[in-house]
C-alpha cells in the first residue's frame, strides 16, 4: 500500500502469505490491525499505543512453498487518540501516522509450523494527510417560500434558515459532514437544529437547511436582536487544512414582537368616597414593531387587608430576615432598626432594593409598600433589625376586563365606572396580557398600580410622653430608675370624615403588652389622651402605643396607629476586682507581698463595687482560684458543630469562649432549648440553669477556639445582704498553698441575676485575671565523667555526675541516667518473640509477619528501652498499572503499630527527615510499594534513677555527687544525665537540667564458630547423625554467649503415605520442593580468651527419600547480644551428603554411522558407587497448542 495517504480515503492494504514449510497449510486467519503509537508521551520509557482491528479473512489453506495475496479495505482517518496515563488523567494526541499489522492465526491446524515467529512480524508504516476544509459563504432567511431580511424576521414566524457551504476534499471518496444552527452562544442549550450537508469528491459548493419556529425557548428572549451561528462540523469529528479557522459563520437578525404598556392610570376624584362612584382612566400604548391583537386589559382591586403580628430579628449569623406570604400583592414591615453605623436594606422578591436605612440612628416605622409577595431585609455592619408586623394587601376583585387592539405605535384610552365595595386602603391595578399571551419585548411594562385610599374613619396616635405620676413631664435628660413608677400617656385622634367605632388602645414595653384598653369609639376630628402607670425595669426599653391593635375598623390609612420612642431606665452598675497576698513559706516572704512563689501560701480575696444608681441588695458572687474548668478545643473544623454539657443543681454556667484565629459563629442554649446569646468573639457568657448548649458555625478552615465552662454551685456563693450606689464590700477570703504555675482567678458578680443592672453593663461582672506563681528550684547538672579512661566490653566504671539546686529554696529531684548509642547495622535473621526460640536462621520474612506488605526490616537491640529511627527520606506510591497497592509504611514494635502513613488514590506520599520513637528492643519496619532510606537509628537505655536532696537559699546552695556503675559496652556511648527528667517540678531555669558525655568503648570479645563434624560422615537412610561444632573465643576478654544448632531439610514434597517430619518452619519453596527447618539444641557457653570448646547435637532418623539436601547451620550470639571484634564468624552452614549414589543423565545422541540413540550415565557426587541401574527408554512428543489470537494481536 501507499506510505502516505489522505484523510477519509479508502485504500486497499496487501498482504502477501507464503507457505515457507514442507507440508501444505489448511485453514488459517489472517488478522488486519490499525496500530497508532503514542509520539508525545511514555510510561517507563514505553510509548503506549492505540489499536483498532481492521478485519480478518479466512483462508482455507495454501500448498507448501506457494503464496498469495489478500487485498481488505481500509477507511482512512485522522482522529483522536486517547491514553489514559498512570495517574488516572487523559493525554491526548491526533493520530496521522499509523502502523499496519498482518497477523496469522493458524488456528488448530494438526500440521506443527516449523517456524511461528513469521507470523506477527509483518507490519508497514503509513502517514496520513489532512484532505478536507469547509467554508461558509452565505446565510439566507425565507418564510412562505419568500426571501427575508434577517433584520424583519417576524415572532412565531416559520422560516427555512439555507446555509452555503464551500467545500474541499482531496481525499477519493465523498462523504457528509454535520451543520449546526445556533442563537447567541455556541452550545447545546443554544441549539436551534442541525443538518448534514453530502458532498462529493473533489468538493465543491454545498448546501444545509433547517426549519425553525421562531420562539423563545430556554433562557433566551428572542425578541430584538441576536446572533444567528452556523458551525460546521461542531464535534471536531473532521480535522480540517486550515485547522478549523473558517468553519464558523455569525449572521446577526432581528425579531419584531410588540411591546405592550400601561401608560397611565387615573382615577377622579383622587380620594373617593364609600357608596359613591368613580371612574377610572387607563391609556394603553404598543411600543414595539409588531401589531397585537385581541389583547386583554384587566384592573383589579387589591383591597384584602391583613395585618399580622411577627418577632423576627437579625444577629449574629442572622443577617437576612425573609418575609413571604403567598396571597399578597403589596406589604409593608414595621421596623425597629438600630443602624450604629451600619446599613439595614429592604429588597423585594427579585432582591431589588426597595429603600435602605443607614447612618448612627435608630428608627421605628413602617417600610414603603413592596410591590411583591416577598420582602427581604438585609442587615449589615452591625446593625439590627426587627420586624415585629407584616401589612399586606391581597386581590379582592377584579374591577374590568376588556380586549384591544394595538398597532405598531398605537395608543388607547379606556375609562370604566367604579363604585368602590369597601372602604380604606387600596391598590388599583391596569395589567395588560395578564395571561401572558403575547411575546413582547419587554414584558415587565405590562402593569401599572396605583395606591388609592376610600375615606373613612382614621386614628391618629401622637405625642407619646413619660410623665411622673403628679402629673410633672419627664424630661428627656432626667434620670429614671428601676423601679420607679412612670405614666406612659398618648394623643389618639380620629382625622377621617367618618366617626370610628369601638377599638381598643394597647401599650407595650419591649413589645410586651403591659396595657390594654377598649375605647367606646371616637368621632370625627375628635381628641383624646390616653395613659398607663408602668414600673419603669432597667436597661433600653422600646416604648409603644397602639390604637386598633386587632385591626378591628376600617380606617383610610393603617399605618398611623403606632408611636414608638427609646428610654433608658436607669440601674445598679457592679464590677469588681480580684486581690492576692502571699504569706510566704513558714511565714518567710521571697521578695514583694504580691507576688507568690513555689510553696508560699496565699489570701486570695475580690471587691465588689456598685457605681450605679441604686442600690444592689441580696445578691450574691463567686470567686474561684485554680478551677479547672471543662475546655472543649476546636482547630481546623469546618461547618456546624455542636456541643451540650449538664452539671446537676448548678446555679449558672459561665462560658469563656476565646476565638484566637478565624471567624466563628456561637449560638448559646439553656436548658429549656431557649437561645441565650450569639457571639462572634471572644467573651464571657453566663447561662442561667444548669445545662447549657452551644451551636457553632465555623467558617474558616484554619479557625483555633476554646469554650471554657464554669458551672456554678450554691456552696460557691458569698451572700451580699446590700451595697448601696459608689460603695464597694470584700468578699470572704480564700487561704491557698500554691506552686508554681499559671493559676486562673475568676470573680463572678451576681450569677443568680437578682440585681437590676442594664445587660450592656454585665460584661464587668466577670472578672478573670491569672496568677503567676514563680519556681523556686532550679536543678542543674555540671559535669559527668567516668571512674577510667580507655574503656573496652564489658568494664564496669563509675559513672560521677555532679548535680546542685542554684534555685531559691530546698528541693528534692530524681536523677536519672540513660545511655544513647547511635548505630546503623541491622538484624539479619528472623526474629518473632512468640517462636521459641524467638528467631529462625533465614532472612526477615514478611509473609510470616505481617502478608499486607512486600518487605521488611527488623532491628533488634537486646536491653534497651527505645529505639529512635532516623530516615533520610521515605517515598510510598499510588496504585499502578503494574502495581495495583497502595503504597503504604508501618513502624511496628513487638506488640502494636507505633506509626504509619499511606499515599494517596493518585498522589505520592513522601516524608524527608523524619524521626520516629519505638519503645522496646525491637522495631520493625513494614513496607508496600514504596521504599525507604534509614540514616541510622539511637538506641536508649536507662540504667539508673534516684531521688537526690539539694539544698539552697537566696544567698547559698549545695552541690553533690550521685554515682552509679555501669557495664560499658562496644560502641560509641553518649551517657546524659537528667534531673527532674519527667518535668514534674516547675524550675526557675529549664534548659540547665541535664548534662553529657561521650564514652569510647572498645570491642573485647568475639565468640566464633570454628568447625562443625559430623558423625557417619556419609550417613546411610534411618542413620542418626551426631553433630560437634567447635567454638571458641577469639577476644581478649571472658565471653558467655549462646550457641545454636539447626537442622535444615529440602526434599520433595511427601507423598501421601509419609510422615511430615517436624520441623520449626515448614516451607514450599517452589517446583514441587519444601523445606523443614528443626531446632536441635542450644547451649550456654564462658569461654575465656582464646578457650574453646564443643556443642553437640543428634539430627535422629535421616532419611534419603524426595531426592533431599540436609544441612547442618550452628550460629553463636543469635540474638546479637555481644558487640564483638568481628560479626563476621557466627555462622557456619555445613552439607551432609549421605552414603548413596547421585546418579545425572547426559544429553541423547546418535553415533556417527549408527542408527540407535546413546545416553550416557554418570554419577557425580554420591558418597558411593551404583550397580544394577535400570535404564527405561520412553517416546514422546509434545505440541504446543497457542489461543487463536485477539484482534489486537
Amino acid at each position: 500500500m501507499k506510505p502516505a495517504v489522505y484523510d477519509g480515503d479508502r485504500v486497499w492494504v496487501n498482504a502477501t502469505i507464503g507457505n515457507l514449510g514442507r507440508i501444505n497449510a489448511t485453514d488459517f486467519i489472517v488478522n488486519f490491525t490499525e496500530v497508532y503509537t503514542a509520539e508525545t508521551y511514555s510510561h517507563c520509557g514505553i510509548r503506549p499505543q492505540k489499536m483498532q482491528f481492521i478485519t480478518s479473512i479466512r483462508v482455507s489453506g495454501l500448498e507448501a512453498g506457494n503464496a498469495t495475496t489478500i487485498s481488505v479495505p481500509w477507511n482512512v482517518r485522522v482522529k483522536e487518540a486517547v491514553f489514559v496515563m498512570s495517574g488516572g488523567g487523559l493525554h491526548i494526541e491526533i493520530a496521522d501516522d499509523y502502523t499496519i499489522e498482518v497477523t496469522i492465526n493458524p488456528l488448530e491446524s494438526t500440521e506443527k509450523e516449523e517456524n511461528d515467529a513469521n507470523n506477527s512480524d509483518t507490519s508497514e508504516n503509513v502517514h496520513v494527510y489532512k484532505s478536507r476544509d469547509f467554508k461558509i459563504t452565505n446565510i439566507s432567511f425565507r418564510v412562505n417560500n419568500r426571501l427575508r431580511e434577517p433584520s424583519e424576521l417576524l415572532i412565531h414566524s416559520d422560516v427555512i434558515i439555507n446555509t452555503t457551504l464551500n467545500i474541499t476534499n482531496l481525499a477519493n471518496q465523498g462523504g457528509s459532514v454535520n451543520v449546526s444552527f445556533y442563537i447567541d452562544e455556541v452550545c447545546d442549550e443554544h441549539e436551534i437544529g442541525n443538518t448534514t450537508a453530502a458532498f462529493p469528491v473533489g468538493g465543491g459548493t454545498g448546501y444545509a437547511e433547517i426549519e425553525w419556529k421562531v420562539e423563545s425557548f430556554a433562557d433566551v428572549d428572542i425578541t430584538s436582536e441576536h446572533n444567528i451561528t452556523v458551525v460546521v462540523d461542531p464535534d471536531n469529528m473532521i480535522y480540517e487544512i486550515d485547522g478549523d479557522r473558517n468553519n464558523t459563520y455569525a449572521q446577526p437578525i432581528n425579531v419584531m414582537a410588540s411591546d405592550l404598556l400601561v401608560e397611565s392610570l387615573e382615577f377622579h376624584p383622587e380620594s373617593p368616597m364609600w357608596g359613591k362612584t368613580a371612574s377610572i382612566s387607563v391609556t394603553l400604548a404598543n411600543h414595539g414593531d409588531a401589531e397585537a391583537r385581541n389583547v386583554n386589559l384587566t384592573i383589579y382591586d387589591w383591597a384584602e387587608r391583613h395585618i399580622e403580628d411577627e418577632d423576627l430579628e437579625s444577629g449574629m449569623g442572622r443577617d437576612q430576615i425573609e418575609i413571604t406570604k403567598e396571597a399578597a400583592t403589596a406589604m409593608r414591615l414595621y421596623l425597629d432598626l438600630e443602624i450604629d453605623g451600619g446599613r439595614v436594606s429592604i429588597n423585594d422578591g427579585s432582591r431589588r432594593e426597595i429603600i435602605h436605612y443607614d447612618g448612627n440612628r435608630t428608627f421605628h416605622g413602617w417600610t414603603p409598600w413592596v410591590m411583591d409577595n416577598s420582602t427581604t431585609v438585609v442587615v449589615t455592619d452591625g446593625a439590627y433589625a426587627r420586624v415585629s408586623r407584616v401589612y399586606y394587601l391581597a386581590s379582592s376583585n377584579i374591577i374590568d376586563t376588556s380586549t384591544h387592539d394595538l398597532e405598531v405605535s398605537g395608543t388607547e384610552n379606556i375609562t370604566v365606572d367604579w363604585n368602590p365595595p369597601t372602604v380604606g386602603e387600596r391598590f388599583v391595578a391596569a395589567i395588560i396580557d395578564p395571561e401572558d399571551r403575547i411575546t413582547e419585548h419587554d414584558e415587565v411594562n405590562n402593569r401599572l398600580t396605583e395606591f388609592i385610599s376610600v375615606q373613612t374613619a382614621d386614628i391618629l396616635v401622637s405625642n407619646l410622653s413619660l410623665a411622673w405620676l403628679n402629673g410633672t413631664e419627664i424630661g428627656k435628660d432626667e434620670i429614671i430608675k428601676d423601679g420607679d413608677t412612670v405614666r406612659i400617656s398618648a394623643n389618639l385622634t380620629n382625622i377621617g370624615v367618618e366617626d370610628a367605632g369601638s377599638f381598643n388602645v394597647s401599650f407595650f414595653v419591649d413589645d410586651l403588652l403591659i396595657t390594654n384598653e377598649v375605647m367606646g369609639g371616637l368621632a370625627q376630628d375628635e381628641s383624646i389622651c390616653v395613659s398607663t402607670d408602668w414600673g419603669a425595669t432597667v436597661g433600653n426599653n422600646l416604648l409603644k402605643v397602639e390604637a386598633d391593635y386587632g385591626n378591628e375598623i376600617d380606617e383610610t390609612n393603617e399605618t398611623n396607629n403606632i408611636m414608638a420612642r427609646k428610654r433608658y431606665i436607669c440601674g445598679a452598675n457592679l464590677s469588681g476586682n480580684t486581690l492576692w497576698e502571699t504569706m510566704g513559706l513558714h511565714g518567710r516572704i521571697l521578695f514583694e507581698p504580691d507576688q507568690p512563689y513555689d510553696e508560699d501560701e496565699v489570701v486570695i480575696t475580690a471587691i465588689v463595687n456598685n457605681s450605679g444608681y441604686i442600690p444592689a441588695e441580696n445578691f450574691s458572687a463567686a470567686l474561684f482560684f485554680g478551677h479547672a474548668p471543662y475546655t472543649y478545643p476546636k482547630r481546623g473544623r469546618y461547618g456546624w458543630g455542636w456541643i451540650n454539657k449538664s452539671y446537676d443543681d448548678a446555679v449558672c454556667i459561665y462560658l469563656n469562649i476565646d476565638v484566637s484565629s478565624g471567624y466563628e459563629i456561637f449560638a448559646i442554649y439553656d436548658g429549656n432549648d431557649t437561645e441565650v446569646k450569639r457571639v462572634d468573639r471572644s467573651c464571657w457568657v453566663r447561662v442561667q440553669g444548669d445545662t447549657v448548649s452551644v451551636a457553632f458555625l465555623v467558617r474558616q478552615q484554619s479557625s483555633s477556639y476554646t469554650i471554657d465552662f464554669y458551672p456554678v454551685y450554691p456552696d460557691n456563693l458569698s451572700q451580699i445582704l446590700k451595697l448601696d450606689v459608689n460603695s464597694s464590700i470584700k468578699l470572704p477570703p480564700i487561704q491557698q498553698n500554691v506552686s508554681a504555675g499559671d493559676y486562673p482567678v475568676v470573680l463572678f458578680i451576681d450569677p443568680e441575676n437578682k440585681v437590676p443592672e442594664d445587660e450592656d453593663y454585665r460584661e464587668d461582672n466577670t472578672i478573670s485575671r491569672i496568677m503567676h506563681v514563680k519556681p523556686t528550684r532550679d536543678f542543674t547538672v555540671t559535669n559527668v565523667t567516668a571512674s577510667c579512661a580507655n574503656l573496652s566490653d564489658l568494664d564496669t566504671p563509675t559513672i560521677i555526675v555532679n548535680v546542685s539546686n542554684i534555685g531559691l529554696r530546698n528541693g528534692t529531684a530524681e536523677v536519672d541516667f540513660v545511655d544513647y548509642e547511635v548505630e546503623s547495622r541491622r538484624y539479619g535473621y528472623h526474629f518473632d518473640k512468640s517462636l521459641n526460640p524467638p528467631y529462625l536462621p533465614i532472612e526477615p520474612d514478611v509473609k510470616l509477619l505481617n502478608p499486607e506488605y512486600q518487605e521488611v526490616m527488623i532491628i533488634h537491640r537486646p536491653g534497651v528501652d527505645a529505639i529512635e529511627l532516623h530516615f533520610e527520606r521515605i517515598m510510598l506510591y499510588p496504585p499502578q498499572m503494574e502495581t495495583p497497592q497502595l503504597g503504604r509504611i508501618s513502624i511496628c514494635n513487638e506488640s502494636r503499630k507505633i506509626w504509619g502513613a499511606k499515599a494517596g488514590s493518585k498522589d505520592t506520599w513522601g516524608g524527608h527527615g523524619l524521626v520516629i520513637r519505638v519503645s522496646g528492643e525491637t522495631a520493625y519496619i513494614y513496607i508496600v510499594h514504596g521504599f525507604f532510606d534509614l540514616d541510622r537509628y539511637t538506641t536508649e537505655t536507662e540504667f539508673h534513677r534516684e531521688e537526690v536532696w539539694l539544698n539552697a537559699s537566696k544567698t547559698w546552695n549545695k552541690s553533690k555527687n550521685v554515682t552509679s556503675i555501669r557495664t560499658a559496652y562496644t560502641g560509641d556511648h553518649t551517657v546524659v544525665v537528667t534531673l527532674d527528667r519527667d518535668d514534674g517540678i516547675a524550675e526557675i531555669n529549664e534548659s540547665n537540667n541535664a548534662n553529657s558525655n561521650l564514652f569510647h568503648v572498645n570491642a573485647s570479645r568475639d565468640p566464633a564458630i570454628v568447625g562443625i563434624n559430623i558423625t557417619p560422615e556419609n550417613p546411610g537412610d534411618g542413620d542418626n547423625v551426631d553433630i560437634t561444632a567447635i567454638v571458641e573465643n577469639n577476644g581478649y576478654e571472658n565471653a558467655s554467649f549462646t550457641v545454636d544448632l539447626w537442622a535444615n531439610l529440602i526434599r520433595n514434597k511427601p507423598r501421601a503415605d509419609e510422615s511430615l517430619p517436624d520441623s520449626n518452619l515448614t516451607t514450599n519453596i517452589g517446583g514441587d520442593r519444601i523445606r523443614y527447618i528443626t531446632f536441635l539444641q542450644r547451649a550456654n557457653v564462658t569461654l575465656a580468651p582464646g578457650e574453646n570448646t564443643t556443642v553437640n547435637a543428634t539430627w535422629c532418623d535421616i532419611s534419603i527419600d524426595g531426592s533431599p539436601e540436609h544441612h547442618i547451620i550452628a550460629i553463636v550470639d543469635p540474638t546479637d547480644e555481644i558487640d564483638e571484634i568481628n560479626e563476621s564468624n557466627n555462622e557456619i552452614v555445613n552439607k551432609i551428603t549421605p552414603d548413596c549414589p547421585d546418579l545425572t543423565i547426559g544429553t541423547d545422541h546418535v553415533p556417527g554411522g549408527g542408527v540407535k540413540p546413546v545416553v550416557p550415565i554418570n554419577e557425580i557426587g554420591g558418597a558411593s558407587g551404583a550397580s544394577n541401574v535400570t535404564v527405561r527408554f520412553e517416546s514422546s512428543e509434545t505440541e504446543e497448542l497457542k489461543p487463536e489470537k485477539s484482534v489486537h494481536g
